[in-house]
Formats: structure tokens, C-alpha cells, sequence
């Protein structure tokens, strides 16, 4: 009943705001009705067991889908909650039309759809059906502003991406031909595509055929991940969406990206053994980790200095993933701390730009000084991404790096090599961020907080506190529901 619940609330949601979504203040209580709707549905979901229903045979939440659509709904529900905020205090700046805001209602449902779906995706294509509807509806969400660079983005994006998937769509259907032809020499009267059929009829693969589809999935699926070298899309259209996009972006989308190629994965790892995919996974690894890395250190701007932590904490999990057996659940429990910390931070940079109207690392200064909560929150998923403990990123990183020094030393020396680099260039750019004296015009603002309702105030930073705090609070425990979950989540691969 959840996962019903989950997939039309958001179509519901997206035709009613089409239809009495012409004032704001309506399309703000539309807007927080269905983050609470998807929120609690999303919780049904991730820990009310298996999930299909209506939908089945196409739509089947299992542990691993579950977990991914837990993420998804978390951050989609605050990011909703924060956009209200978000934008009453963008129109004070800059004319924002009511029919632009509908639209960035409807289209930000619809993007939380097509990454539902793609979650409980039981179907080859319909996955790939849903990761290229992720691409349709947030490519208009990056270009919401209609500035030049936000244009440049928005199509680099989609064009990058769609070429990328139509890569690889070839991958899927030269998956289903090989599936096809070991269907009939099984004596099979029906070909499976579901998951769990694809499994038990991966030892009759042609290994080579099935080799080369999966690169042409990886290509694909990885561009969309933002692996390394794959991922020219991402800072672009990261660093000019709007900021509750840009947590969606980075802390859901690469996420959904990414479950994708682990649904191959676990086919390809019966058909031909676990080395193939794994050496693929800790190369791409690697490479997503150093590259970030070098590009942490020359970044001129917090968002795009984000969106390269976002590269190099993808980097992370595809290779404790291709590490295999303890790291794979350090690589879902890696994901889950990073789209906690990645959403805070976003969000918390929304406040920063609203603040000092300026993305430039070198003209923030003062930070705690100036907006105190929301520096405090700042300053935490900075620590979080960084590894420091006591936050969970650094015992995940732990793990998969001890598994990486004993199995693949070179991999693990030169990644690494990257995560100290990536330390350094974050707190470098912090220490501009946090010290120093802010501008005058920036620190004497009794009057707009005066004028500013207590109820916007709390918006500004209630759901920033609220990821914070999970992201917190898992780090110390995670909670006996979630981690059997990821047990489960690891398990099916």
C-alpha cells in the first residue's frame, strides 16, 4: 500500500499544482503536504518489508531499492520544505513569476517520480525508461533562473546525459539479446526481465557479449553517476540550479544513477565472475577520487567546490563496491552519510548566497560570525565530507580503504593520495570562508531580521538542522531498522 502511496502522491501532487498552482501561498501548503505525503510513504517503504502491489511485476521495492528510496524522499521532502524559503527570499532580488514557480513545483515532483520509479525499476528498460525521465524533468529544473551560464548548463547536461544513455540503452538491449539467446537454449518459453530471473539465468550468458554490454551500461549509467572521466555535466549544472536542486542532484540523483549499475552488477558478478566489474569499479574508483581531488584545490566557488566532493564521495562508494564483501555495506552506509552531509551543505549554501549574494569562496568571510546556525550546520558537513570523526564518513571510509590496503594496494595508495588532497583543498577553502571580517553591509543587518516573519527564519534553517541531525545521530548508531536494511541491501548483491 506504501509504494502506491509513494508513486501517486507526487502525479497527484504535480496535477493539482498544475491546476491551483496559479498563487503562491496555495502552492506553498500543495508543496508541504506532499513533502509530508512522500516523506511517510517513504518511510512505509524503506522498513515495511517488500514492496509491489499495484505496480508489480514492474515496480517491486526490494532492500537495495528501499534503501535508495529512503534516501530520495528524505532529502526530496526537506528540499521541498526549504524551497519555500528558498525562493520568497530570491523574489525579493530578482522578479521570480508565479508561473515559474508552478512550474518548478510540477517539474520537481515529476524529477522525484521518475527517481521513485527508477528505485523499484523490475524491468530492464523501465529503469533506463526512468533514468532518462530524471534527465527530462530536472534538466528545465537547473535552468530555472534563465541566466546565460544556468542555459549553458542545463543543455550541456541534458545532452551529455541523453548521448551517454543512449549508450547506454545499446548496453541494455545487447543485454537482452544475450538473455534472450540463453533463454532458448535453456528451453525458456518466456524471457525474464525482472531482476531475480535475470540472476538465476545469468550462468548461461555469453561471457564476452555480456562483458561488452555492461561497458556500454557503465558508460551510460556512469556518466549519469558523475564518475570520473565521465563527469563533465555535473559541476555545471550543480553549481547554477537552484540550491534545493543542487542537493538533489547531488545527494539523490547519483545515488539512483548508480543503483543502476549495481542491478547489472549483480548479474554480471554470477554470469562472469565478481573480478570483472570489481577491477572496472575500483579503477573508475580511483580516477574519480584523484581528479576530484586536484579539482577541490583549485575551485573558485562553493557550489562547484561541492559538486567535485560530489565526484570524489561517488569515487568512494564505487570502490568500496567493487571491493566486495564487508565494503559493500560500508559503500551504502558511505552514501547515505554523503547525500546527508551534501543536502546540508547545499541547503546551508542557499542561506550563504542569500546572505552575501556572491558564490565566490574568496568574498565569504566571517561566516560564523554573520549567520551563526547556519555556519555551525556549514561547518559540520564540511567535517562530515571530510572524514573527520566523530562523523560516520570517516569509519565507512575506514573500512573500505582497510578491505582496498590488504587486497589492492595500488588502487588504495593513489585513491588514498586523493582523499588527502581533498582534505587539504576543503579546509583551505573553509578557513577563507570562516575567518577574516565580513563585509559591513553583510554583518549590519539588525533591520532585515526584524522584518523578516519567525516562520521564515525557521525554514531558513529547520530543515538543514533536521539533515544535520540525522546525519549526527547515524553516526553514533545507526538504528537496529536501517541497519538490517543495509544488511539486506548488501546481501542482494
Amino acid at each position: 500500500m506504501t509504494s502506491i502511496i509513494l508513486i501517486l502522491t507526487p502525479i497527484i501532487a504535480a496535477f493539482l499544482m498544475m491546476l491551483l498552482g496559479k498563487h503562491t501561498r496555495t502552492l506553498e501548503r500543495l508543496a508541504v503536504a506532499a513533502a509530508l505525503v512522500e516523506g511517510i510513504a517513504t518511510i512505509g517503504v524503506a522498513f515495511g518489508g517488500p514492496q509491489d502491489g499495484l505496480f508489480a511485476p514492474y515496480l517491486a521495492f526490494d532492500a537495495l531499492g528501499a534503501f535508495f528510496v529512503l534516501i530520495t524522499g528524505v532529502l526530496g521532502s526537506l528540499g521541498l520544505i526549504y524551497a519555500i524559503y528558498y525562493f520568497r527570499k530570491e523574489g525579493e532580488t530578482r522578479a521570480i513569476r508565479p508561473e515559474s514557480l508552478r512550474n518548478y513545483h510540477v517539474l520537481y515532483q515529476l524529477f522525484l517520480l521518475s527517481m521513485f520509479v527508477a528505485a523499484g525499476a523490475n524491468h530492464v528498460l523501465l529503469l533506463w525508461i526512468a533514468v532518462e525521465a530524471t534527465t527530462l524533468s530536472s534538466a528545465f529544473l537547473v535552468n530555472f533562473f534563465d541566466r546565460p551560464a544556468a542555459i549553458e548548463a542545463a543543455w550541456k547536461y541534458m545532452i551529455i546525459n541523453t548521448v551517454a544513455l543512449l549508450l547506454g540503452l545499446f548496453g541494455v538491449y545487447l543485454f537482452i539479446g544475450v538473455a534472450q539467446h540463453a533463454a532458448l537454449t535453456q528451453g525458456l518459453l518466456a524471457v525474464p526481465f525482472d531482476w531475480a530471473g535475470l540472476k538465476h539465468l545469468a550462468a548461461f550468458l555469453d561471457p564476452a557479449l555480456i562483458k561488452l554490454a555492461f561497458v556500454f551500461l557503465l558508460i551510460g549509467y556512469g556518466t549519469k553517476a558523475g564518475l570520473a572521466p565521465l563527469h563533465n555535466w555535473l559541476p555545471d549544472a550543480h553549481s547554477q540550479a537552484p540550491v534545493p536542486i543542487s542537493a538533489m542532484l547531488s545527494g539523490a540523483l547519483l545515488n539512483i544513477a548508480l543503483l543502476a549499475l549495481l542491478r547489472f552488477k549483480g548479474i554480471l558478478d554470477v554470469a562472469v565472475g565478481p573480478s570483472f566489474v570489481g577491477t572496472l569499479f575500483l579503477f573508475f574508483g580511483t580516477a574519480s577520487i584523484l581528479f576530484a581531488a586536484f579539482r577541490i584545490l583549485l575551485q573558485k566557488e562553493y557550489k562547484r567546490l561541492f559538486a567535485y566532493s560530489s565526484i570524489e564521495h561517488m569515487g568512494i562508494i564505487v570502490f568500496g563496491f567493487g571491493l566486495g564483501g564487508v565494503a559493500v555495506a560500508a559503500a551504502l552506509l558511505h552514501a547515505l552519510y554523503h547525500s546527508l552531509a551534501k543536502a546540508t551543505l547545499f541547503l546551508a549554501s542557499g542561506n550563504i548566497a542569500l546572505r552575501y549574494h556572491t558564490l565566490e569562496i574568496i568574498k565569504v568571510k566571517g561566516l560564523l560570525r554573520t549567520l551563526p546556525v547556519s555556519g555551525v550546520l556549514f561547518l559540520g558537513g564540511i567535517l562530515a565530507l571530510s572524514g573527520i570523526p566523530p562523523f560516520g564518513t570517516f569509519f565507512t571510509e575506514f573500512v573500505i580503504f582497510a578491505g582496498g590496503f590488504a587486497y589492492h594496494p595500488y588502487f588504495s595508495t593513489i585513491a588514498f593520495l586523493g582523499l588527502t588532497l581533498a582534505f587539504v583543498g576543503m579546509f583551505r577553502h573553509a578557513g577563507t570562508m570562516f575567518y577574516g571580517k565580513a563585509h559591513e553591509a553583510v554583518v549590519h543587518h539588525e533591520q532585515n531580521i526584524s522584518t523578516t516573519p519567525m516562520k521564515e527564519q525557521l525554514l531558513s534553517y529547520a530543515p538543514i538542522l533536521v539533515l544535520f541531525t540525522l546525519l549526527l545521530v547515524l553516526s553514533f548508531s545507526v538504528f537496529t531498522p536501517l541497519r538490517l536494511l543495509i544488511t539486506a541491501a548488501a546481501l542482494s548483491l
